[in-house]
């Protein structure tokens, strides 16, 4: 019977709830993708509240797995799991992120192995794969810019969709790897939501990141092709930390001014709304390791983000 850890209230009900998402996304994945994304956070939160062997249940949704038809579901569940599986054990060692960044590599390990399976069983490469994933998607937005833009930018549109094409592929690995760290970011909120320990706003990227932006930003200007696109999918990917960083500042100023909660919400919103005011957040945590803006706003008391 899971238990509490501090207290002898059973958690039937939240646990029954928990294993019904888990069932749900198993079962029917498109209809339950919003449950999906929330699944490391819930887990996180059910985690805190029962006893480590009582934890084990939520594994049971993932014995759907068996059936033939729930094999992708299983696989989804069983993956998103593990990822809050491995949040919670990086939290419990304060390491903030790795939280984040340790179950998106897993993520991206499990997406590069799916997809090199695939890619095996149609006979074609990796990268041909992808260019047909992005054909596809680019189909449909073709259909639905032809019901709402002019003739004149639908042809403008067909002129570059090559271009465009062939610069998703190049940047698949960093858009990729970008949204699962959005996606454990927004999981790493949700647990920061229920536990009073957990300051996102004092952290910080560790300082041989920027040796690491550094030499990415230096090999996007080296004419071979192959370092260039590494270079830029690697610059991609670690501006995320310093996005996350930004915010972290972002959300110090806020406490500090003591502006209300509501007002902040609207602020963040704006912020991921705009690419161009992320892009001034993200050169806010990048120059944070030389100015700690930080220690100038003269913070003092916790609050998350």
């Amino acid at each position: 019977m899971p238990r509490e850890e501090q207290g002898t209230k059973t958690l039937w009900v939240f646990t029954g709830v928990f294993l019904f998402m888990g069932v749900l996304i198993v079962v029917m994945p498109p209809q339950a993708f919003p449950l999906a994304v929330c699944l490391p956070g819930a887990y996180g939160i059910w985690s805190q509240r029962v006893k480590g062997r009582s934890a084990a249940l939520a594994l049971l949704p993932g014995v759907l797995i068996l059936v033939p038809v729930l094999r992708f579901g299983g696989l989804m569940y069983l993956g998103l799991l593990g990822c809050g599986m491995l949040m919670v054990a990086m939290l419990k060692s304060h390491k903030v992120g790795r939280a984040v960044c340790i179950p998106a590599g897993l993520l991206c390990g499990l997406l590069l192995v799916s997809m090199l399976a695939l890619a095996s069983t149609r006979g074609i490469g990796a990268q041909e794969l992808i260019g047909q994933w992005v054909t596809t998607i680019m189909d449909q937005v073709s259909a639905l810019y032809a019901t709402l833009l002019e003739p004149s930018e639908m042809l403008d549109f067909k002129v570059n969709r090559p271009a465009i094409e062939a610069r998703i592929v190049e940047l698949f690995p960093a858009i990729m790897a970008s949204s699962f760290v959005f996606l454990l970011w927004f999981n790493l909120l949700i647990v920061a939501s229920t536990r009073k320990d957990l300051v996102l706003r004092t952290w910080k990227c560790p300082e041989w990141v920027v040796g690491a932006f550094i030499l990415s930003a230096i090999a996007t200007i080296v004419p071979t092709p192959g370092i260039k696109a590494f270079g830029l999918n690697a610059l991609i990917i670690i501006s995320h930390a310093y996005f996350f960083q930004g915010l972290a500042i972002v959300a110090s100023y806020f406490q500090a001014r003591a502006w209300g909660r509501i007002f902040r919400w609207v602020i963040y919103l704006l912020i991921l709304s705009q690419i161009y005011i992320m892009m001034i957040v993200t050169g806010l945590g990048l120059f944070d390791t030389w100015f700690d803006f930080r220690n100038r706003i003269r913070n003092t008391k916790g609050d998350d983000l």
